[in-house]
């Protein structure tokens, strides 16, 4: 029998909640390694990252490198306009300035993006509110966007669920490792690179 995205949700949280703090902080210092070392995030004109909720890997160490580098760096503000999302100035843990649009944003773009659950084919498994989904949509249609799903390897399973709607991710990095994936222009799944 097929788990559903609820199904998946709950068993990838509690998997999730169950990593002890300290390891969770250890994971979080490997992770922001990895994705550091990525060419897209040296090349990126704008980072978008979020403020970690709960278990969530903590990407703050990430923000204050872009940061230093000068470079935009924004997370979600909450506010939504006719064309997708609004993201919130990021300067030194403190936000700044709300109501940044997408079309705005200087590209390329390197997002940051967490995610409940990732599968090997860059599909990501959120909360369940959509709002990657219009998020990645809208950045994707104003310009050229990396997308990267950051999680700990317990939330990075075979395959997960989706909905034609779904935006996926380009690469997932872990405490482990960084799989590439490849998806076609403006596809929200894709297939494993080959």
């Amino acid at each position: 029998m097929a788990q559903t995205k609820s199904d998946w949700r709950r068993a990838l949280l509690t998997a999730r909640t169950a990593i002890p703090e300290a390891t969770r902080r250890a994971a979080s210092e490997d992770i922001a390694r990895r994705v550091r070392s990525l060419p897209d995030f040296r090349e990126a004109r704008s980072v978008l990252g979020y403020v970690a909720l709960g278990a969530e890997v903590d990407v703050a160490a990430l923000l204050a490198t872009a940061v230093e580098s000068e470079v935009g760096v924004l997370v979600p503000s909450g506010a939504h306009a006719s064309d997708g999302p609004l993201w919130a100035v990021y300067r030194g843990g403190e936000i700044a300035h709300a109501g940044v649009a997408a079309r705005t944003l200087s590209y390329p773009v390197f997002a940051i993006v967490p995610g409940v659950g990732f599968d090997l084919l860059g599909v990501r498994l959120g909360r369940g509110a959509g709002f990657y989904d219009r998020a990645l949509a809208a950045l994707r249609q104003a310009g050229s966007v990396r997308a990267v799903g950051v999680a700990f390897e317990c939330q990075i399973v075979p395959e997960l669920p989706h909905d034609p709607w779904d935006q996926g991710v380009d690469i997932v990095v872990s405490e482990r490792r960084v799989l590439a994936v490849h998806r076609t222009e403006n596809e929200g799944t894709g297939a494993l690179a080959r």
